[in-house]
């Protein structure tokens, strides 16, 4: 195992703690809502966010990412510095300006998507926290281009106490409803907010060059345009469930997603956020194609394992957060699952688009792959509500995943050994399938033979070649060297 791919294995697995703190918040409080708030109440509070959601990537503009791309063209400590400053007060004056339009524009915004002006005051919170959420972006890349991982995890402590802190006392005690989480929201934003760009000011100082500023935005624009489509592209499915149900099947899609978004957190998000730089702080390595390629093949199979643990599972979760009203998310939760191995195929296959700069190509993939989600979406919810929106998801993400490669291979080729790949993601189908068929009635029985059937998946892979047994010693090496790490660094402290 080459020494960079060490030094990737490490921060992805600090960032991993960190994510799962940094995010916590968002799991600790599921029960919370799902007890608290009824399925009209949180599909009204999805249909906040996804709005919000919206006009965060437009004003976002994809700056974040192409930050960290830019950090790395310079070599020099402050023409880095610089990128950042200028990049994060480029884009808090865009988003403060586009925010007090929202919040002009707040009751006709609840008037067309809620049929009233009376969420006017909702909408205006959800589009207050869009400020702080970019400028959090951005001094977060600058803290992974940095791999100051140990920074990050100290910020997610500081943000899982707070947003719980402040949610419980706004919905528990104050009794403010969806207008308590926004608040909540909110107030953890600005000071995070506060925390974050307090340390990226004071390493980068408050430097503005608009010649540097201006590739990153050009860079950025692309991605802007294919985040803001796809943002729109995945908001109608709710805004079709409102529509066409109701706002309590829009709360149970929403449950749905925030269970099987623990996938999102405790595997996904740390993976991009060291991955991300990492790719480009090796690309002009000979060999940087053959470690993109090995890289996405480990990835997948602990993607897909994690995905396949919650599919079969999905049942007792729902159990066990959720009061008696939101016992149907259950069903949905397998769907939804499905589409995560194929989107950690897509974030990989993006390099060789994002090595070559030619962003115009993932908005290409955005549009396209939004238009196909958006004819499902159209055609399945009326017919089986709540159901065509989850199966949507996977839809869109095996088609994104097979186009994304196309494209991305005829930039810059990388030598995936699609076989394999191929022979993971039909393991876990078949797993999740099998596990589908188990239903005892017996709790206990039941829990026992899907967690048999997950102990042996992994054998499977191996049987399948998805991966070899030499990878998976050398895997155990890079496991046994990360811990040894972390000893000698509590050692050291």
């Amino acid at each position: 195992m080459s020494s960079s791919m060490t030094r990737f294995a490490k921060h992805s697995a600090v960032y991993t703690i960190g994510n799962v703190i940094y995010r916590g918040a968002s799991f600790l409080l599921i029960p919370l809502y799902a007890h608290y708030l009824s399925p009209d109440q949180f599909g009204l509070l999805e249909i906040l966010y996804v709005t919000a959601a919206i006009f965060h990537t437009l004003f976002a503009s994809g700056v974040a990412h192409a930050s960290l791309r830019f950090y790395f063209e310079y070599d020099k400590e402050e023409d880095r510095n610089t990128v950042i400053s200028s990049t994060l007060l480029g884009s808090l004056a865009v988003s403060v300006v586009g925010v007090a339009a929202l919040w002009v524009l707040a009751p006709r915004i609840s008037r067309l998507l809620l049929s009233g002006e009376n969420h006017a005051l909702a909408f205006r919170l959800a589009f207050a926290v869009v400020i702080f959420e970019i400028s959090r972006e951005i001094c977060l890349a600058f803290i992974r281009a940095r791999e100051r991982s140990v920074l990050f995890v100290a910020i997610s402590v500081c943000q899982l106490v707070i947003q719980v802190s402040a949610n419980v006392i706004a919905i528990v005690y104050l009794e403010w409803g969806v207008v308590g989480v926004l608040a909540g929201n909110l107030f953890t934003a600005v000071t995070i907010w506060m925390l974050l760009a307090g340390v990226t000011f004071g390493t980068c100082g408050f430097r503005f060059d608009f010649a540097k500023l201006w590739p990153v935005v050009k860079y950025g624009n692309p991605l802007m345009l294919s985040s803001f489509g796809g943002s729109l592209f995945r908001s109608a499915d709710r805004y079709l469930l409102n529509a066409f149900a109701s706002l309590s099947s829009v709360g149970f899609y929403a449950l749905g997603m925030r269970i099987v978004n623990v996938v999102e957190v405790m595997v996904h998000d740390p993976f991009t956020k060291s991955y991300g730089p990492y790719r480009f702080s090796i690309m002009r390595e000979q060999d940087a194609r053959v470690t993109y390629a090995r890289i996405l093949r480990y990835y997948l199979v602990i993607n897909a394992c994690a995905s396949l643990g919650l599919c079969l599972f999905a049942e007792q979760v729902v159990e066990l957060i959720a009061s008696a009203e939101y016992r149907g998310a259950a069903w949905i939760v397998p769907l939804l699952v499905m589409q995560f191995p194929l989107r950690a195929m897509t974030y990989c296959f993006q390099t060789g688009i994002y090595v070559q700069k030619k962003t115009d190509a993932i908005f290409k993939v955005t549009m396209t792959s939004g238009c196909v989600a958006l004819t499902a979406n159209i055609v399945l919810i009326p017919w089986i509500g709540v159901y065509g929106a989850a199966i949507t998801t996977a839809i869109q993400a095996g088609f994104t995943a097979v186009m994304t490669y196309v494209m991305a291979q005829r930039l810059y080729a990388i030598p995936y050994e699609l076989r394999r790949l191929n022979a993971v993601i039909g393991v876990t189908i078949v797993w999740a399938l099998l596990g589908l068929q188990i239903d005892s009635v017996s709790l206990v029985n039941e829990i026992v033979a899907k967690g048999a059937l997950l102990t042996i998946y992994l054998p499977a892979i191996l049987l399948a070649r998805g991966i070899d047994r030499e990878e998976l010693a050398s895997l155990k090496r890079w496991a046994t060297d990360f811990g040894t790490i972390l000893a000698a660094r509590r050692t050291a402290s």
